[in-house]
């Protein structure tokens, strides 16, 4: 339980609303450095040392994080509820960016193929 009372996972959930609804790689980022700014330290301080995230830059640090964390829950039947929360937000994290980025392709290839329909 978090120090309001509600569950680690129920907080995530908003996160994971936030990151299902980003529509720029950007947001993503953002949205996971705000994830992990908002959490107190002594959650952070609990995630094993090896896979505490810290503020990211760019997509590859997303998925290095979503590596390690999920590894880190899989490979320990004990992990935290913060362990499992932030193994969520960091994969979600990590699968949105290249969602994003087709979504974007497959709009930029649409609106292509309905400009050159109007030039023939």
């Amino acid at each position: 339980m978090n120090a309001k009372g509600g569950s680690y996972a129920a907080n995530a959930a908003t996160w994971i609303t936030r990151l299902r609804e980003a529509a720029a790689p950007d947001q993503v980022i953002g949205i996971v450095n705000d994830y992990v700014a908002s959490l107190p330290s002594s959650v952070l301080e609990s995630i094993p040392a090896h896979c505490r995230p810290g503020p990211v830059t760019n997509a590859d640090e997303i998925a290095e994080h979503a590596y390690r964390l999920v590894r880190e829950q899989c490979g320990d039947d004990l992990a935290s509820e913060e362990t499992d929360a932030l193994a969520s937000i960091f994969a979600l994290a990590s699968q949105r960016i290249p969602e994003i980025a087709a979504d974007s392709q497959r709009n930029s290839d649409r609106d292509a193929a309905y400009r050159s329909s109007w030039q023939k």
